[in-house]
């Protein structure tokens, strides 16, 4: 039977100890501050870390950022066939956030976002991920909805709720066509707004032959200070809108109007049909009306040069 030497022993003990001390250091540190690296993460890769440890098996449950696109629900397996990951299919987006929200705690989302093309078919997958009895709206500060299947009692039920929001975007939501609230957003800074629901009908730019433009609520907003409203052909509707932001925000800074519809790769070629006339329109309208009633010097209209 052969002895180690003292050396040996001792070079044996320290790669043991070596091994140890990367789970150590890990495990030894405060829940809180696991759960804040954990944040850093995608969800996706926070999930992963569950196998590395009992301590660290429910960490990422109280994951303050829940991003579910492509990239952080996507299939892992890569084939070699093709060269490319597996393609993420309608029903294993919707298993994976399921599976996700159902063992996350619910506690300390600062940040939630679902980015992924859905059906009306999936609705009611999609009312369980944020339901109308959410109490996580009243804390709510930003509210981005795009390209979503929203009606506009829908949206006055969100809004009613968020008594804090200080940004909302809204854009590509086809079926809204006026945004109603039963109570004043008092604390609104920022709002952003894209019309397509004017870019598919047959409106015709607004000119005094048409009436008065209607007076909007008294009511003031105390605290925006910006707005960007895109897709601006001149229509009635959206003169009065503008008009009614404009008098009714006692700290605007800034209003930005833009004809030109920013929209993305999968709508560009529905933009093609409404430049030169719809551009050309939405300039002259907004600069007759809206810049004649900025007493402030806060619009500014985007010129747009048409394609050729």
């Amino acid at each position: 039977m052969s002895m180690m030497s003292n050396s040996e022993q001792h070079l044996q003990g320290a790669v043991a100890k070596r091994r140890k001390v990367p789970e150590n250091l890990l495990c030894n540190l405060p829940t809180d501050i696991l759960s804040t690296i954990l944040s850093l993460l995608p969800i996706n890769d926070a999930i992963r870390t569950s196998i590395l440890s009992r301590k660290l098996k429910h960490v990422w449950c109280s994951h303050s950022n829940l991003t579910f696109d492509k990239g952080t629900m996507r299939t892992t397996y890569f084939r070699p066939s093709t060269g490319y990951y597996g393609v993420l299919r309608d029903k294993e987006f919707i298993t994976k956030v399921d599976t996700v929200l159902h063992q996350h705690s619910g506690m300390g989302v600062e940040h939630m976002e679902i980015k992924f093309g859905l059906h009306s078919k999936h609705a009611d997958h999609i009312d369980t991920w944020l339901p109308s009895d959410f109490k996580g709206f009243m804390n709510l500060k930003s509210l981005t909805l795009v390209d979503v299947s929203i009606t506009d009692e829908d949206v006055q039920c969100m809004l009613s709720k968020c008594n804090l929001l200080e940004f909302f975007e809204i854009a590509y939501c086809g079926m809204v066509t006026c945004i109603r609230m039963l109570r004043p957003l008092d604390r609104l800074k920022h709002l952003v707004s894209i019309f397509v629901k004017w870019m598919k009908c047959r409106h015709r730019p607004y000119c005094k032959e048409d009436g008065e433009l209607r007076v909007g609520l008294p009511h003031q907003h105390n605290y925006l200070k910006s707005v960007r409203i895109s897709g601006f052909f001149g229509h009635k509707d959206q003169v009065e809108l503008a008009l009614h932001i404009l008098r009714s925000s006692i700290v605007l800074g800034k209003m930005e109007i833009t004809p030109k519809l920013e929209i993305s790769n999968y709508l560009a070629m529905q933009d093609c049909l409404y430049e030169q006339e719809h551009y050309v329109n939405g300039h002259r309208v907004a600069t007759e009306f809206v810049c004649k009633a900025d007493h402030r010097n806060v619009v500014n209209v985007v010129s747009v040069l048409p394609s050729t």
